[in-house]
């Protein structure tokens, strides 16, 4: 079983923005004492949450991030600052 991973999202005055690129499956500790080669990817798009809990889904290019710089709200919408990957940063290396 795997689960949505955030590892950083954006936050505005009146909205979270929540890109969904990676899934983490359940780590044992046994076999895997290490987080790293647990992350998946998972496309499933930047959801925008309102104060109200109303989800609004965009769809894009995917892409993989470690941190948002900065979100915030204009006359035109959210403007949303992340540094994209195109492989997952979260891999074991070679």
């Amino acid at each position: 079983d795997a689960n949505q991973y955030f590892h950083s999202f954006g936050v505005t005055p009146n909205y979270i923005v929540l890109p969904f690129n990676l899934m983490m499956k359940m780590p044992s500790l046994v076999s895997t004492p290490t987080l790293l080669g647990n992350f998946a990817p998972s496309w499933k798009g930047i959801h925008i949450v309102d104060y109200t809990g109303a989800v609004q889904v965009f769809d894009a290019d995917a892409f993989f991030h470690t941190h948002i710089v900065n979100s915030f709200e204009n006359g035109t919408g959210i403007v949303f600052d992340v540094g994209a990957y195109p492989s997952n940063p979260f891999s074991k290396g070679p």
